[in-house]
């Protein structure tokens, strides 16, 4: 560009344009005399701001002096919490005695550090009608580890399914002040049969678990898995989890 006359002209080989002090490139932005460009407050839509490497689940966060990307797995100061992963697929245990996998996902590298910790909520529902008492066990993994088994020890047999769902607390797995250390609990309780449309269903009883000893490094892509298993072989005995909820805190 090149400027005489106080008029800027900017262009290559395949024309110029002219812009006068002052000039308008549009209603969002503005162009100076001296080749200063003001943009328009509020004028630019948030798709087309990038930080570089942009994910979904990300915060844009102002650092005093300029702008920031904060990655949903960051160990960053972040207000509330961000939900990391969430599953509606329902996935059905019937008519098995296997242990079998209800809910998969990679937490990447770095997530846990050392002082951050996921919170695992989830809702299922169960079904005993084998006409006698059945245990059932939901066990969370996080790596290698089994980090809670969670058993509901002689469910009584009955037409109607009964709600799962961790009760008081969620499931916790957090850092214990290093990336190879971990402490973590778990939970399941459930109701008593009945129709599972919104009315009581009676109080619910539940068991728990916690693991203060696990040794996994965070620091690489690590598998967070709920698996479920029955100890009774009937097709009138199954599990389903509906929904699963991953949460960085």
């Amino acid at each position: 560009w090149e400027a005489d006359a106080n008029i800027l002209h900017i262009g290559d080989s395949s024309g110029l344009q002219d812009f006068p002090p002052a000039s308008a490139f549009s209603a969002d932005v503005t162009l100076s005399g001296t080749g200063a460009a003001t943009i328009t407050a509020n004028s630019v839509d948030g798709t087309n701001i990038a930080l570089g490497s942009d994910a979904a689940g990300d915060i844009m966060r102002y650092g005093g002096t300029d702008w920031e990307r904060l990655s949903n797995t960051s160990t960053s100061d972040i207000i509330g919490t961000v939900i990391l992963d969430r599953d509606v697929t329902i996935a059905t245990v019937s008519n098995s005695t296997a242990e079998t996998t209800v809910y998969r996902w990679v937490v990447p590298a770095n997530t846990l550090g050392t002082d951050r910790a996921i919170r695992i909520t989830y809702l299922g529902d169960y079904l005993n009608n084998s006409g006698g008492s059945a245990d059932f066990s939901l066990l969370f993994k996080y790596g290698s580890t089994t980090w809670a088994t969670a058993t509901l020890q002689t469910i009584t047999a009955d037409a109607s399914r009964r709600a799962i769902f961790h009760r008081q607390m969620p499931a916790t797995l957090s850092a214990a002040n290093a990336t190879n250390a971990q402490i973590g609990f778990a939970g399941m309780s459930i109701t008593d049969p009945g129709p599972l449309d919104g009315t009581s269903e009676g109080l619910p009883i539940g068991v728990q678990a916690m693991h203060n000893s696990i040794a996994e490094d965070s620091t690489t892509d690590l598998v967070l898995t709920i698996t479920a298993s029955h100890d009774t072989l009937n097709a009138n005995v199954s599990f389903r989890m509906h929904v699963v909820q991953v949460e960085l805190m």
